[in-house]
């Protein structure tokens, strides 16, 4: 089964629930010229986990691997990218088609994303639901 896992460290830990701190990197972290490259970049990111099991097993400072089903990532690609797009040009294609205003079209295109990006905002704790990290052993 295909997966995504991210090395991560134990930053705390109460009443079941893990915060990891994870280093994401690029894919120039792998390039053997990145060192004179401005294009590497890494971002630190925490995640909290809820596993009791692993909560009594690890403590603060512990390397673990954290990971998540292939398949939400897919999921996450498609609701923050695909879906907007998709909203984007059909939406400046209508206005055009109804309209004919370039300036219109343009704007309407741009303006449906707040819409779209406000529910998401707004749904994000139930969105996060679905998005969950576990702890390998």
């Amino acid at each position: 089964m295909d997966k995504i896992s991210h090395a991560g460290v134990v930053e705390s830990k109460n009443a079941g629930w893990l915060r990891v701190k994870i280093s994401q990197t690029s894919a120039c972290a792998a390039c053997k010229v990145s060192r004179h490259c401005n294009a590497m970049e890494s971002k630190d990111k925490t995640i909290e986990i809820y596993d009791p099991l692993a909560a009594e097993k690890y403590k603060e400072g512990d390397a673990i691997v954290v990971s998540m089903p292939g398949s939400m990532g897919h999921k996450a690609v498609l609701w923050a990218f695909i879906v907007p797009f998709l909203l984007l040009v059909v939406t400046i294609f209508g206005v055009m088609y109804f309209t004919h205003d370039e300036a219109w079209a343009a704007l309407s295109g741009v303006g449906i994303l707040v819409p779209y990006y406000g529910a998401v905002y707004l749904l994000r704790h139930k969105i996060s639901e679905q998005f969950v990290f576990k702890v390998d052993v």
